[in-house]
């Protein structure tokens, strides 16, 4: 039962983020007020705007990412072979999983970052929410032993 709960989770979440990145994409500046208040809360100093296509990329990654995590848990049909059906799963838990632990460090790696907006929404929103990502699918992802 918690797999289920964490596959549904984590595939709200995605699209949630997937759906704000579409928003981006069509010009949105949430949560800043202007261009450079968005890349300045979102992309960190001296960042520029991603361009669109490259924003929608993102959001569709993120859908497929939402589909694979649905499917795990037997919702939808996996897209691919099983073999690598395994491997994207793993993989998109890898990428979380290193972008929110990353994260939690960047203002070390990336010293313009500290004290700007995109550091404290980073280290209480971005890299967390990453973490907890990854961890859901590691939960609907794991197998019950025969008999549960």
């Amino acid at each position: 039962m918690i797999q289920k709960v964490a596959a549904v989770l984590a595939c709200l979440i995605l699209c949630i983020v997937a759906a704000i990145h579409i928003y981006w994409a069509w010009g949105g500046y949430w949560p800043g007020n202007d261009e450079a208040s968005l890349v300045a809360m979102v992309m960190g100093s001296g960042s520029r705007k991603m361009p669109a296509v490259v924003t929608l990329m993102v959001a569709l990654a993120l859908l497929v990412g939402a589909w694979l995590v649905l499917a795990i848990r037997g919702y939808l049909r996996p897209p691919w072979p099983g073999w690598l059906f395994t491997v994207a799963v793993w993989a998109m838990v890898g990428v979380f999983a290193l972008r929110g632990s990353v994260g939690l460090f960047l203002s070390k790696i990336r010293p313009a970052d500290a004290g700007a907006p995109f550091e404290r929404l980073n280290l209480i929103i971005y890299s967390p929410l990453c973490l907890v990502i990854a961890a859901l699918i590691v939960v609907a992802a794991i197998r019950r032993a025969p008999g549960d």
